[in-house]
């Protein structure tokens, strides 16, 4: 444990000589949703899936009661919206990059800032990271993520293909094929173990993000060789320079320095 914890602090440390300025600012509050097109705005929670904030919100009763998840069918067939607003003051968040994080949406979704489309998703299972530094406007901004129903989404690649794939409950119809062309939780469409819900929405956290001349992208610590008495391990680092040239890095008491190239 005291290995593990040392490993943290000596990650930590190097983010803050990578990057010297950056925020870190978490958009998961003040979220409503809309059946697409409605326009009928009601308080949502992030993260979280629309099932649940159909339920919260009293316009729905609860999906696991007698049949009710048969009667619930509809929610799967729709569009649905989420919309979110918040401040931004370009001298409070002053860095040279700033991106909009997603960590998981749920599934096909199109995402608008202030109106414009920015982002287009198609994985549950994924992060999606947009820079939005030139898009971001003084005061009030707007978020806007619009779901597509997997299933009408997925019903023509289903028809149209050559074979019959394996799906969760073959007995089902072609709305439960949809599972094996889509990125998306397969026991959301029904399993002989549980109910279908083919849910939609944010269910991962949402952040924007600030940074200059260098990030971590990702890191991954290994273990070569373990002793009674002492371990060697290996910590893989990738960075990310948006400006060529020398970067001092600190690595407790280990200094070392690197040219960065920048890459399209």
């Amino acid at each position: 444990m005291k290995l593990l914890l040392n490993i943290i602090i000596l990650l930590l440390c190097f983010v803050s000589n990578v990057s010297s300025q950056q925020f870190e600012y978490e958009l998961n509050s003040n979220w409503k949703f809309s059946q697409a097109g409605k326009g009928e705005w009601k308080k949502a929670t992030v993260p979280g899936v629309v099932h649940l904030d159909l339920l919260n919100n009293n316009m729905i009763e609860d999906p696991y009661w007698e049949n009710n998840e048969l009667k619930q069918r509809w929610i799967e067939e729709k569009k649905w919206a989420y919309v979110n607003h918040f401040l931004f003051d370009p001298v409070i968040y002053n860095t040279d990059n700033i991106e909009l994080v997603f960590e998981g949406l749920d599934t096909y979704a199109t995402v608008l800032l202030n109106g414009d489309t920015i982002l287009i998703a198609d994985n549950m299972f994924r992060s999606w990271t947009v820079d939005i530094k030139g898009k971001l406007i003084t005061g009030l901004n707007e978020i806007k993520v619009i779901f597509t129903s997997p299933v009408s989404y997925n019903k023509k690649s289903v028809e149209n293909y050559p074979y019959k794939l394996p799906s969760g409950n073959e007995t089902q119809d072609i709305k439960t094929k949809v599972s094996s062309f889509t990125r998306k939780a397969a026991y959301h469409f029904g399993w002989d173990w549980g109910p279908r819900f083919v849910t939609s929405g944010i269910w991962r956290p949402v952040k924007l993000k600030g940074w200059n001349n260098a990030k971590i992208s990702s890191f991954q610590t290994t273990t070569i060789s373990i002793e009674s008495s002492n371990a060697n391990m290996q910590t893989t680092l990738e960075i990310y320079a948006d400006k060529p040239g020398e970067y001092v890095i600190v690595f407790d008491s280990i200094k070392e320095t690197y040219n960065l190239e920048k890459r399209n």
